[in-house]
Formats: structure tokens, sequence, C-alpha cells
């Protein structure tokens, strides 16, 4: 396509049959370019000014610190946002065969509440925030489910007093999720974002996620699923697939055989993942399952996709405010004990703690050590990537002292993410705006 000024080098172009997708990394702004209108653009001049002309309007050019300038922007959207996690029980009523948490049948005291409840307010005084997220975790969140009813309560007071928009999230099992609850964390907690783990059908499921007494759970789960699909409550769930070595045919056979219900309701998107080594947590030796050795989110993914079923992928993936809430100054994660984490995955790694809300100690020093992004910390060689204003140089923090993964390898895999994620965002014609000739 002819342009005669030069593209910024953060805006990622990709040919498709009829034309080429622009997506500006700077922005998230992305605008599909027909056959038609490139034809028109290189055979007249006028039409070429328009075009370019739109496009300095939607910032696709290159400017002077155009990465300080586009960082900067990215960092201060960041800051708009407060968010918080807690893990509001200290048990789970499952004992999967992934599992990488340890477990003790505590729940949080009203004391922990209220200082998790102080320290928030404090932290909306220190900053500028526009909106408070409450992300609801576990053990199995659920069976806390009183701390959320009232820690719902108090951050939606707080949001009201100081002028911000509130919403939240929680990771479920979901074998508890009933009507009542759903209804009532949906309209009271406004609770509106749910990520449900199937791992195939019955068979599979059952295999890899055992009750606490060595029972399936499909069953119950499957049926809340239904019961939330005859509801019209306003929510999104996200149905999350765990592939390991056993399930992986049963997973594609859930999907071909449109064993879930919910093709047709956008409320319902899916998500693939591989097990991961993610820590033996509880589980004693040879309690597992054989994770694969090839990678199979964009695979399972496409499939689902020709399917007919939602993905949630692309949003996250091709945005550059989706970072991982690990890395970001203003999310704090609070374990059952009211210890300070940043990872709700190295729940044990004495690096991820770095303070306690009942008795007032929070130390910044580590936590922006270990955790915190900043334009800093991004590796110069970074710089000359196209995809940095989504990646930020890292993504996950957890990688690069845990894993003790090479840059070199993280970068590799957050390009190919980045790229197999894009094209699943085309499939599903998820750009914004289309430019055809008339």
């Amino acid at each position: 396509m002819k342009i005669m000024k030069k593209l910024s080098p953060y805006v990622v172009s990709k040919s498709v049959e009829d034309g080429i997708i622009l997506f500006n990394t700077k922005n998230n702004i992305s605008i599909k370019v027909t056959n038609n209108l490139i034809s028109k653009i290189e055979n007249d001049k006028s039409t070429q000014l328009d075009f370019e002309n739109y496009l300095i309007s939607k910032n696709f050019y290159s400017e002077e610190s155009e990465f300080e300038k586009s960082i900067a922007q990215i960092f201060d959207k960041e800051n708009e946002m407060l968010r918080i996690t807690v893990l509001t029980h200290g048990d789970c009523n499952f004992r999967c065969l992934y599992c990488y948490e340890k477990f003790e049948n505590i729940a949080m005291s009203q004391d922990t509440m209220d200082n998790i409840v102080k320290f928030t307010e404090q932290k909306i005084l220190e900053g500028n925030y526009k909106k408070l997220r409450a992300s609801w975790f576990g053990g199995e969140p659920l069976l806390g489910y009183k701390v959320i009813v009232y820690l719902s309560s108090k951050f939606q007071e707080l949001a009201a007093k100081y002028n911000l928009d509130y919403v939240s999230d929680i990771t479920t099992n979901g074998y508890l999720l009933d009507k009542r609850k759903l209804t009532c964390l949906v309209e009271v907690c406004k609770c509106v974002f749910f990520q449900i783990t199937i791992d195939g059908n019955l068979e599979s499921h059952d295999k890899q996620r055992v009750l606490k007494n060595g029972k399936g759970s499909f069953e119950r789960i499957y049926a809340n699923l239904l019961k939330a699909k005859e509801t019209l409550l306003k929510f999104d769930i996200v149905l999350r697939f765990n592939v390991s070595k056993e399930n992986y045919k049963n997973v594609k056979d859930f999907m071909i055989n449109e064993r879930v219900p919910f093709k047709n309701d956008k409320r319902f998107s899916m998500l693939y993942r591989n097990v991961g080594d993610w820590g033996q947590g509880d589980r004693k030796e040879g309690y597992e399952i054989e994770r694969l050795s090839k990678e199979i989110t964009f695979q399972f993914s496409e499939e689902a996709l020709s399917l007919g079923y939602q993905l949630i992928d692309p949003f996250w993936s091709v945005n550059n405010q989706f970072s991982c809430y690990a890395q970001n100054p203003n999310h704090f994660a609070f374990n059952v004990r009211g210890k300070i984490m940043a990872c709700t995955v190295l729940l044990y790694d004495t690096r991820n703690i770095f303070g306690d809300v009942n008795i007032g100690i929070l130390n910044q020093e580590k936590r922006q050590k270990y955790w915190i992004q900043t334009c800093e910390k991004i590796p110069k060689k970074c710089l000359e990537s196209e995809i940095v204003l989504i990646c930020k140089g890292g993504t996950c923090p957890k990688l690069n002292f845990a894993d003790n993964k090479t840059q070199e390898y993280i970068c590799n895999k957050n390009k190919n993410k980045f790229y197999q994620n894009l094209d699943l965002f085309i499939k599903q014609n998820l750009y914004e705006v289309t430019l055809d000739a008339e």
C-alpha cells in the first residue's frame, strides 16, 4: 500500500484476503483498509491525502519522543484504576490434580476485612483514581461468600464517597454458584465478570477437577451454568479449559459436539490454556496429570472460533491496558490473613509478600524491586519491538525470577502470543473501522 509518510514503528499491519489491517498499539485503534480503497489510494492523490489525514487524526504516524509519550499515556491510563484482589478463604472444596495451592480451613476475620477497607480508602486518598475494581480469589472464593458480600458493600460505599466507578470479578470453580448467589453477586455486589473452569466433558473434567471428598464436580457446575444462562442477568462468564495430555481429546469432543449450549449467548466466551507447572501445593507425589509438550492455546481457540464460539483472549492480548496485574503499581492482593502480595500464583514465595494490612506494614522498596514495571526496567532492546507498548518489556514478572526465563525467551513468547491473538482478533472482525472506497 502506497503511503507517503512513514507509519509509526508501533503500528502493526497484517494483510488479509480483502485488504489490510492496521493496529495502532499506541492507542489500541484498529482499522481495516479494503483492497478497493488501497487501489484508489494508489491511483488518486486526493484519496491518498484524505487517507493520510485520517491516519494523522488517529496518531498512526511517527512523532518525536514517540515511545516516551506513548508509554507515559499508557501508565497514566493504568493509574486511573485501583484494583484490590482478595483471597476470601483459605480452603477449597476441590482438590484438582494440577493445583498449586496449600489449604487451611480458615475464613477471613472481621478485623482483616475492616483493615482492607481502611487500606483501600487510604490508597484512594493517595491517588487520582476514577475506578475501583475488586477481584475475588481463593482457595475457593465462594467459601468466603459472606466476605465478598461484606467487602462489596464497603467498597461500593467508598466508590460512592469518592465518586469512583465500581466493578468486580471472581475466579471460581462454579460449584457453589447457584442462582441465588449469582443474582446477589451480580445485582448487589456488582460482580459481573466470572471465570469458571470446565475441563472438557464429564469424564475428563471429573478426573482433573476432583471434589475434596474424591467425587466429581462436572454435573453440578454444568447445571449452575445452565441456570445462569436462563437468567436475564448482565454478566460475562469466561469458560476456561485447562488442557492436559489426558483431556486433550475430550476438550475437542466437548467443542465439536456442542456440549456447552452457550454459543449464541454473548455473555459466555471461551478460554483455552495448557496445564502448566504451577507448583505442587498440597498435592502428594503422583497426584497429578501429564502435561502436553506442545502449546495448544491458539489451535483450540481457532477451532472454537470456527465452530461459532466467542473467545475472550483477543480482548486481553492485543490491548495495551491488559498487562499482568502483578506488575501494576495500583494493584494489591490480600490473602486470608491479611498479607499483602502482588501475584496470585506465587502465593508462598517470600519475594511475593511485602506487607501486612493488620499491622500496617507495606515494603514499597521490595515491591518495586521485584514486581512493579517502570520505563527504566524495560530492556533497551525491547524499544525496537513493535509490540513493546503491549508487553511493556515483560508482561509476567514471575518469569523473570521464579521461572528463570531469559529475556529472549520472554520476548519470543510475547510476540508469538500477540500475533496469534491478533489473528483471532481479525477473524472475529473486532477491528473498529472498515475503510472502503465510495
